[in-house]
């Protein structure tokens, strides 16, 4: 999926983040992404939470694949 964020969007910056808990690495890229893309249906409730009390604006993909989440990307900055 991040390649693919790339081809299409030279010059993005793409940080991945698996975390299924609260970690600092999490919550600092729910603070300062200027867009987050949150797969629920692969996560744990714990991330759920962090990430929803850090952030309002956040953009959920229909799956849990990278061409969904890529898909709710650019539908999301139409």
């Amino acid at each position: 999926g991040k390649e693919a964020l790339l081809k299409l969007y030279p010059g993005l910056n793409v940080e991945l983040n698996h975390d299924h808990v609260a970690t600092p690495a999490l919550i600092n890229l729910a603070e300062k992404a200027d867009y987050f893309i949150f797969a629920s249906g692969s996560s744990k409730h714990q991330a759920f939470y962090t990430v929803t009390d850090y952030r309002k604006e956040i953009i959920y993909p229909s799956g849990k694949g990278a061409s969904s989440m890529i898909a709710a990307f650019v539908s999301a900055l139409d």
